[in-house]
């Protein structure tokens, strides 16, 4: 009797587990910039409420985990960019800035957006430097 009624648990038990985590699904892709793969950078995935997922490019690719449904995607490639002090005393750290090398489009004012279903997902981004009209 004892090993039935744990077992009932763990099919329970299993079933509530299942139920009530969302559903995650798999990404991979590339990213080129002018047909040439966007060597490192970072793309972000938001959802819906806001919740974001951010996962490195490296030599162009890229994989991650994501909810199901709409996402607002944000593809960036930071860039060094000059050095200046931490903050405004004689004394401080020096630091390095960086600076967005593509267009906003693809980044803070991104119009870029993908629907993340079950299984695996594949997304390639054929980015171009030249910047539209923001």
């Amino acid at each position: 009797m004892g090993s039935r009624l744990s077992c009932i648990f763990c099919i329970v038990g299993a079933f509530s587990v299942i139920g009530c985590s969302p559903e995650i699904a798999p990404i991979t892709g590339t990213i080129t910039i002018d047909k040439s793969p966007l060597k490192k950078g970072i793309i972000i995935f938001t959802d819906q409420k806001g919740g974001t997922v951010t996962a490195d490019v490296v030599d162009g690719k890229y994989e991650a985990r994501l909810l199901l449904g709409k996402m607002r995607v944000s593809i960036s490639e930071p860039l060094p960019g000059e050095k200046k002090k931490e903050y405004d005393d004689p004394k401080a750290p020096w630091v390095e800035t960086t600076i967005e090398g593509l267009p906003q489009h693809y980044n803070v004012k991104s119009d870029l957006a993908y629907d993340v279903v079950a299984g695996p997902n594949t997304k390639d981004w054929q980015l171009q430097r030249k910047s539209r009209k923001e």
